[in-house]
């Protein structure tokens, strides 16, 4: 019996009842909300630098340059096969099956699943001051400040006015990595990513965890000093589109963004025909030298896809790959990256040897239309569009469709290197002019 019984003449109404179940069940569905989407942040918002004070203790990660040792270079089929991005058309892709044979059973429910891992941002500082690294790291912490930022840099050169923006730019996680003599940042980080990634590959693997169950969403890997993001990458649609196949069938994808208009061999500056040439030979030149130029200046894929990629990297970087050359030349990653892509990836080829379980690669390269590209490189870029924000967005042409012509590009790099796109990138900034340069 309710020990404080209403009067009868106050009975609440039957509306009355109806609008506090009504107000009840909103607040209920806010309460649940919070708690399936609420995220402590305490890892988060914390470099470890900075959790090592409170700690007491230091946590910082350092990458060692001893390495996997050498694997004999091998070649074999697998099913990896370019994937084109075009959504007006569909997907045009070799005659290989695009349904890959996964390496554990999974279950499908037949909807896409919400992108609920973590997406993390790896970069390499080496020798900026802090007025060429903060553009990079506040668009990052303005746009996408869910994402982890880690950051591979020589902690002992590190100023305290460095650790002040990583502090306030809430770096996820500094990894110390000296440069070792006779390397540059661009072929060192071939080194260091490669083996930050094989760690983790390794940990996955060590602790069971199946790979649609992997905490690790999407991995993007930027050069700092020319790179901004003007929108959350990770729901652009070419991401999407991955997300609803990596579900289904293969976790290793990896993005290949394409540059405007140009050919490695006829590339005004001659550096891609400079890096094919010394890294790999005449012959390599010859055979991919038409080719279209992807820029490695930001690269992005899933977790296993980047883990494959750096791989394939190392393998040619290493002691007696066969680009190692060229591991003091710098931006000798650009020359990795094209030939990785027109030559081994096309060939559907591997330089890893293969492992007791099969051969590596069920990787699955996308190479997006310039437009629908997650990442705008603008060196050679046409005209584009910049809003009243200053952001720089995708002009009306014909080979954009109407749904996408406006929309704000999610990532750019080489900002400076285009007049109109370096002044709108200032502007929404609020920074201050700039020098132009190689980025890395």
């Amino acid at each position: 019996m309710d020990p404080n019984p209403a009067p009868t003449g106050n009975r609440p109404s039957v509306r009355t009842l109806m609008q506090y179940l009504a107000v009840s069940l909103i607040l209920l569905s806010a309460a649940l909300v919070g708690f399936y989407t609420s995220d402590t942040g305490a890892d988060v918002s914390v470099g470890v630098d900075y959790a090592s004070q409170q700690q007491g203790q230091r946590e910082t990660e350092a990458i060692v340059p001893r390495l996997p040792r050498p694997i004999v270079a091998a070649d074999f089929e697998s099913s990896g096969s370019q994937l084109v991005w075009d959504p007006n058309s569909g997907i045009s892709h070799p005659s290989q099956s695009l349904v890959t044979k996964p390496t554990k059973q999974r279950v499908w429910s037949g909807k896409t699943p919400p992108i609920t891992r973590k997406n993390y941002v790896l970069t390499l500082a080496s020798g900026y001051s802090v007025q060429d690294l903060s553009p990079f790291f506040r668009s990052w912490a303005l746009r996408s400040p869910e994402t982890r930022i880690i950051v591979f840099t020589d902690e002992a050169k590190l100023t305290p006015q460095h650790r002040r923006l990583f502090r306030e730019s809430r770096i996820y996680k500094l990894i110390d990595t000296p440069l070792m003599e006779g390397w540059v940042p661009h072929t060192m980080r071939i080194m260091a990513w490669a083996e930050w990634f094989r760690q983790r590959v390794a940990e996955e693997d060590a602790s069971g965890i199946p790979d649609d169950e992997s905490e690790y969403g999407f991995i993007l890997n930027a050069d700092v000093r020319d790179t901004i993001v003007q929108r959350d990458p990770w729901q652009q649609p070419v991401l999407r589109w991955i997300q609803e196949r990596r579900e289904r069938y293969n976790d290793q994808y990896v993005v290949f963004a394409p540059e405007w208009g140009v050919e490695i061999a006829t590339e005004p500056t001659g550096g891609n025909r400079a890096w094919i040439q010394e890294c790999f030979g005449d012959e390599a030149l010859e055979e991919i030298g038409e080719k279209p130029v992807s820029c490695s200046g930001v690269t992005m894929g899933t977790f296993r896809g980047m883990a494959q990629y750096w791989a394939e990297m190392w393998e040619m970087m290493r002691e007696g790959g066969l680009a190692h050359k060229c591991h003091g030349r710098v931006a000798a990653d650009q020359g990795l990256h094209n030939y990785l892509l027109h030559h081994t990836l096309a060939l559907n080829t591997s330089l890893l040897a293969p492992t007791p379980t099969g051969p590596h690669l069920p990787l699955q390269y996308v190479v997006p239309t310039f437009f629908d590209s997650p990442v705008y490189t603008a060196h050679y870029s046409p005209p584009l569009g910049v809003n009243t924000r200053g952001e720089v967005i995708r002009p009306r042409r014909a080979e954009i469709s109407s749904e996408r012509a406006g929309t704000v590009i999610e990532l750019i790099h080489q900002y400076d290197r285009h007049g109109e796109v370096n002044k709108g990138v200032r502007k929404w900034l609020r920074i201050g002019g700039g020098e132009k340069g190689g980025g890395h």
